[in-house]
């Protein structure tokens, strides 16, 4: 019977190994078809997931490609993964980060789609490709690439750990010798060329000139012909063949609306997690960027959407919601929004909750570990009875 006993502890011990070897521990790789490169060259760095959980976002606080000065992101764009989805499933806006080449940084890349999307089968591919960066070498030396403060985010509403590599990059110094006498130095640049003539002296030359022997830049009525060439130099705005307004069957445009921010949000107390609906739709001008900052330390620009953004507070708080908007004159307006997020009831320990994952996740294992369990307690009182133990 001791036998017995042994065999079964030995079957508790596998079983036990049996659940720690179904833990799967997702990785981010950063992977490029070259290590080394010449000064000029760019290349492509590919950063891809591997996970056999359902996946629905990431964010990369920062990605570093250090020292400074080695390299230059001249491109950054989100994997394919990303393109089949519409706005409404979108749960962090795409915001494909900040370059800082002079301190060799990209800073806040982050995409999450919504877990009820229509397409869920999408979730769970072996292999995404998060981002794409175009890298162009600018110096020489060796660049290390990763990132030390990254997160996944899965549809079970949970965060897990992952491992990430690193890769490096060289750049040999360029070597400018070569057969010049026994002298290394470079030859002298060629001389400038001429600057083009300017006849009228407008700041136009010549060969751009639309009005010659006069000032290009002195448009009175902004119909694009120079007052020297207008035939109606205090006319309307229309184009040059359209009379002036006291004969026009054409009138000018109406003025367009001045630049102002406008936010709209549903405004009540929120609790930590809830998804928030920013609108900046209901903003004049002629818009081609919204900005947004939503007082977390969280930014995105919202241009794919246009004006709209979604966004959550992982902790309590009063926030400040500021929108920025640019317009095709590069002139800019503000304005902000408070925010009030309260924080959730009390909720199980973090242990409570993964070791009930583990069961639902894994219910025939649990079934097992009872009956080897049940097993044990019987074969031990048969012993005992016995007067065997």
């Amino acid at each position: 019977m001791k036998k017995i006993f042994i065999l079964l502890l030995l079957f508790l011990f596998c079983l036990s190994f049996t659940v720690k070897a179904d833990d799967y521990m997702p990785s981010i790789e950063f992977t490029c078809p070259i290590t080394e490169a010449s000064i000029g060259d760019t290349f492509n760095v590919t950063i891809t997931l591997h996970s056999q959980r359902e996946f629905i976002g990431f964010k990369f606080n920062t990605i570093t490609f250090l020292p400074a000065g080695i390299l230059h992101v001249k491109k950054l764009t989100l994997g394919p993964f990303w393109k089949g989805y519409t706005d409404s499933f979108i749960l962090y806006p795409p915001n494909i980060g900040t370059i800082d080449n002079s301190s060799g940084q990209i800073r806040n890349s982050q995409c999450s789609i919504l877990p009820d999307s229509p397409d869920d089968t999408n979730l769970t591919p072996p292999d995404v490709i998060l981002l794409n960066i175009t890298f162009l070498a600018v110096d020489s030396g060796t660049v290390t690439i990763t990132s030390s403060d990254s997160r996944l985010y899965y549809a079970d509403a949970t965060t897990g750990d992952h491992t990430i590599n690193s890769i490096q990059i060289t750049i040999p110094s360029s070597d400018n010798g070569g057969d010049n006498g026994g002298n290394n130095n470079p030859p002298p640049p060629p001389p400038p060329p001429p600057p083009p003539s300017d006849s009228d002296g407008d700041g136009i030359s010549d060969e751009n000139d639309i009005c010659p022997g006069h000032d290009d830049n002195i448009d009175t009525d902004n119909d694009g012909i120079p007052d020297g060439c207008d035939d109606t130099p205090e006319g309307d705005n229309d184009p040059p063949d359209d009379p002036p307004d006291t004969n026009d069957t054409e009138p000018d445009p109406p003025t367009p609306e001045p630049l102002k921010a406008i936010i709209k949000f549903d405004n009540k107390v929120y609790k930590v997690g809830d998804f928030i609906k920013f609108s900046g739709k209901e903003s004049t001008g002629d818009i081609i960027i919204w900005y947004w900052e939503f007082g977390d330390g969280v930014s995105t620009d919202s241009k794919l959407l246009k004006g709209e953004a979604h966004h959550n507070y992982q902790s309590p708080g009063n926030y400040t919601v500021r929108l920025t908007i640019e317009d095709t004159e590069g002139k800019f307006s503000m304005t902000t929004v408070n925010v009030t997020v309260k924080p959730l009831p009390s909720q199980e320990s973090s242990k409570d909750v993964e070791k009930n994952s583990i069961i639902e996740e894994s219910p025939f294992l649990g079934i097992i570990f009872v009956i080897a369990v049940i097993v044990f307690f019987l074969t031990f009182v048969y012993l005992r009875r016995k007067g065997k133990l």
